[in-house]
């Protein structure tokens, strides 16, 4: 019989989760490097606000006092993606290291992440050629070092 799930296991598990993220996310830190000035400021505001289902362009733009629309096109000329597509690989990097080295349910993890449960596992197969919960075995069976999603 499967073991109920109670509202303080959820809420230690996000918090768990939560802390988790701000340590996975001190790595994306090195896109400022290569990055144009202008992108800069677009990038901060990018990582310190990934996970919030509120992130997207417009919002980006107005918190940045970005006037122009080609910033969209610049920042596809310095990522090689656009700003939605680089959010949602940052996002899906960040639950992969999760995954590797954390026993936290997929629904809590892609709620922390951004996501309900089904399209976080459908974007977590279409980066990774797997589902979440296989990736954390295959994970498990190498030592929990994070796998890297094949080149598109």
């Amino acid at each position: 019989m499967p073991r109920a799930i109670h509202y303080y296991d959820i809420n230690t598990q996000q918090l768990n989760t939560l802390e988790t993220l701000e340590k996975y996310t001190s790595h994306l830190d090195k896109d400022f490097d290569s990055s144009s000035i202008e992108l800069k400021p677009i990038l901060r505001y990018v990582h310190a606000h990934l996970f919030e289902k509120t992130l997207c362009v417009k919002t980006i733009r107005i918190a940045c006092e970005v006037r122009n629309n080609n910033v969209t096109t610049r920042f596809r000329q310095a990522t090689g993606m656009t700003i939605c597509e680089y959010v949602a690989q940052r996002r899906l990097e960040v639950a992969a290291c999760i995954l590797s080295s954390l026993e936290v349910n997929i629904y809590v993890l892609a709620a922390a992440v951004g996501y309900t449960e089904e399209a976080f596992s459908k974007a977590f197969r279409r980066s990774y050629g797997c589902s979440p919960l296989w990736y954390r075995k295959k994970c498990s069976r190498t030592n929990g070092n994070a796998l890297i999603p094949p080149d598109k």
